[in-house]
Parts: C-alpha cells; structure tokens; sequence
C-alpha cells in the first residue's frame, strides 16, 4: 500500500512538472491584431486591412510598442495622408505584418523572435494593394521560454514600393537578466506584383 500511494504521488509529481513546462513554453500573448505573414501582403484584399484609428488602437494594446513607435507611426501617417491628398489617387491602409521568425534552442529551451512592422499600403483597387508606401519603426515579438526579452537595434528601409529590408541585432535575455544569446539576423521583402514607385 505504501509503495502504491508513492507511486501515486511521483506519478501526479510529474505531470504537474508536464504542466509547468507546457505553460513555460506556451507563446506570450499580446493583446489586439494578429500579425498576417509577409506571403500575404501581394494579394491582400483591401477588407482585411485596417485604418489608421485601428493601429493606434492596436499600438496602445500591445505591450511591446513604444512611445516611439507611436510617434514615427503618427509620423508617417500624415506624410502618406499629404501623399494621397495631393495625388488624390487611391486609399491608405494598413496591415501588422510579421516576417521569418529566427528560432534557436538553448538548453532544453525553444526561442522564436519574429519581426513585426506596421505597413503602410497604396491600394486604387480592392482586390490587391498598388504598392507600399511606409514602414513604421518594428519591434521583436518573442515566444518560448518565459519572460524572453529582445534588447538591440532594429534597422529597416523602405526601398520603394514593392520592397523593404530589415536587419536585427541585439541579446536576448530572460527576466531582463539572464543573459541567453546575442543574435544578429536579416530579411528582405520583395513583390513582383506591387508597384516600384
């Protein structure tokens, strides 16, 4: 009887250690829009945009936006809006958009850090946006290991308005202490269909 109630007992033991790691490994969540993969922005129906008011709504849910992000998104909003009223041809959008995720394990540790940016988008028709018109200063959106935290720079140009590049290099820390790794990583977007100019 004695050995069944310790058998009982190591056995609950590990499945709450199951649990605990299952809920450590579990992706943080931010609140507000999901971010659409970068595969769908050539084709991407005017319907499943959003509007400036959107954004900022979004922004100020998100626990990773700064201040300035807020402010160059604001920024780049009245330049597209000045951009539109003086050509007066087409809608300004905008779409959250995440591009490759750079994975790593440490340990028995899985880290993905994905780059998310707020895309300003041309469109004169509804079924496929013209072309890109800004980019709103990214940020690291971080999931495995708990508390996983992106500290670096983030470099990104808008080439025109079919492509943009990015280039990520910082360290990840756990708990803001922890010293994990550094990383040092690139991508680049590019669309056939969209317009250059």
């Amino acid at each position: 009887m004695k050995k069944f109630i310790t058998s009982i007992i190591v056995i609950i033991f590990i499945i709450f250690l199951g649990v605990i790691t299952f809920l450590k490994n579990s992706p943080r969540k931010t609140e507000g829009m999901e971010a659409l993969k970068y595969e769908q922005l050539a084709t991407l129906p005017i319907e499943e945009t959003y509007d400036y008011e959107e954004i900022l709504k979004d922004m100020e849910l998100n626990e990773l936006a700064t201040t300035e992000m807020v402010d160059n998104f604001k920024t780049q909003h009245e330049t597209n809006t000045k951009l539109t009223s003086t050509n007066s041809t087409g809608t300004i959008r905008y779409i959250k958009l995440a591009m490759n995720s750079h994975r790593f394990t440490k340990g028995f540790n899985k880290y993905e850090l994905t780059p998310i940016f707020y895309v300003g988008l041309n469109y004169t028709s509804d079924t496929q946006p013209n072309k890109i018109i800004s980019i709103a200063k990214p940020y690291i959106s971080t999931t495995g290991a708990a508390k996983c935290v992106f500290d670096g720079s983030i470099f990104y140009k808008l080439e025109n308005g079919h492509s943009f590049y990015y280039g990520i290099s910082g360290a990840i820390y756990i708990k803001t202490k922890t010293f994990v790794k550094n990383i040092d990583f690139d991508g680049r977007y590019f669309s056939d269909s969209l317009n250059a100019d």
